[in-house]
């Protein structure tokens, strides 16, 4: 492409995170990709699976208890 063809100001795309771009007239080409899923480190599953476990997780309160048992009854 020529030079000459074109328009005054114009900048080439910019690269701005990864495969996002940003053109000469700002818009941003790519930004709906979704953001990669975090690396979790050995201890971090650890401590995830801990707190997901039944036998780690604090007990209900008697409120919630009764007010569960009202739910599943209706």
């Amino acid at each position: 492409m020529n030079t000459r063809a074109l328009p005054t100001g114009y900048t080439p795309p910019v690269p701005v995170r990864g495969r996002t771009l940003r053109t000469c007239r700002g818009l941003l080409i790519g930004s709906a990709l979704p953001p990669r899923m975090p690396t979790f480190s050995a201890d971090a599953e650890l401590v995830q699976e801990a707190l997901l476990d039944r036998r780690t997780a604090a007990p209900r309160p008697l409120l919630q208890r009764i007010a569960g048992a009202a739910w599943r009854w209706c």
